[in-house]
Formats: C-alpha cells, structure tokens, sequence
C-alpha cells in the first residue's frame, strides 16, 4: 500500500545467491520517492499548518519511514473532507491534464 498511497516507485532486484548450499535466491525491495511523493508530503504539510488536528508525521517523514507515512496518512482519511484528500493526493499529471483541457 505504501508505494501507491504515496506515488512511490517499487523497484524490486533479485539478489544473486552466493553459492553456498540450500540458499535461495533473494528479492530486495525497496520504495523510491518520486516528485509527486514529495509534492504530497508538501501539501499534506500545508493542510496541517491550517488545521493543527490533522496529523502530520514529522519525525516518520523525516527518516523516509515510509511505511509509517502511508499509515498516518490513510488514518487522516477520517479526518479529512473528500475534496481536501483530493487535494493532498493530486499528482502533477492529473494537474497537467486538469489544465490541458482548461486551455482547449
């Protein structure tokens, strides 16, 4: 859930066995922000600043903890108005397109 509630990137890489007997081979995982991840945690932090009781995990953000961030963030859903959790989790592709059409 964390990649796609933050619009991360999921980049999984087999690791190659070291030749020692009965070891299997290994998936490492590994979540990679992108700029609509950042863009998210910058509004979701401007949303806070305007209603302090909407949480905002600082700390978790912080240290790229972002397994916790997609946690808070799915907990604030009940905290949020529908159009304030749209705003928060915009992308800048829907921004681009939402404007495409505006100019034509």
């Amino acid at each position: 859930m964390t990649a796609g509630a933050l619009n991360m990137e999921l980049h999984v890489a087999k690791r190659p066995p070291l030749r020692i007997v009965g070891e299997r081979e290994e998936l490492n995982v590994s979540f990679q922000p992108t700029e609509d991840t950042f863009d998210i945690l910058e509004r979701w932090e401007e949303v806070n600043a305007i209603n302090a009781e909407i949480p905002y995990p600082k700390e978790a953000i912080d240290h790229h903890d972002w397994p916790k961030i997609s946690e808070e963030l799915l907990k604030a859903q009940g905290k949020l108005t529908k159009s304030t959790m749209i705003y928060i989790n915009i992308s800048s592709m829907a921004i681009y397109q939402m404007g495409k059409q505006l100019l034509n």
